[in-house]
């Protein structure tokens, strides 16, 4: 996670202190990340124009029949406000996700994107790079 930092210069892998403020804003941005895509009903309230909230990211993700294009911003709200693609009602949606089928367990649902849903290679295109 923190190979971009490093690579870019913004830190030192040895003197780490010297990145200290990229290396925290590159966690901290991961971690917000990781917190707008759980499945918690937490609002910030007055701070929902500031910092994206779960709320948000479920607006975006939608299953109602209503347009899907909103809501991008990963941190700041604001910038869909800038570009016209905020929304944000005080309800939450009734249906969200994505349309794909999953797994009802959590371990299943790590091991799903591992797992192909075809052979990548059919019998006949082994043959045929022979």
């Amino acid at each position: 996670m923190l190979t971009p930092i490093f690579a870019l210069g913004l830190a030192n892998p040895v003197r780490f202190s010297d990145g200290l403020i990229a290396a925290t804003i590159l966690l901290s941005g991961s971690m917000w990340g990781y917190f707008i895509h759980s499945n918690v009903r937490w609002r910030l309230g007055p701070f929902e124009w500031l910092l994206t909230t779960p709320a948000f990211h479920h607006w975006h993700h939608t299953k109602d029949g209503k347009r899907r294009d909103y809501n991008y911003a990963s941190m700041f709200p604001w910038l869909d406000r800038v570009f016209g693609t905020h929304q944000l009602p005080k309800a939450w949606p009734e249906r969200y996700g994505i349309d794909e089928p999953m797994p009802d367990s959590l371990a299943r649902q790590f091991i799903h994107p591992l797992a192909p849903l075809r052979p990548l290679f059919s019998a006949k295109d082994s043959t045929a790079a022979e």
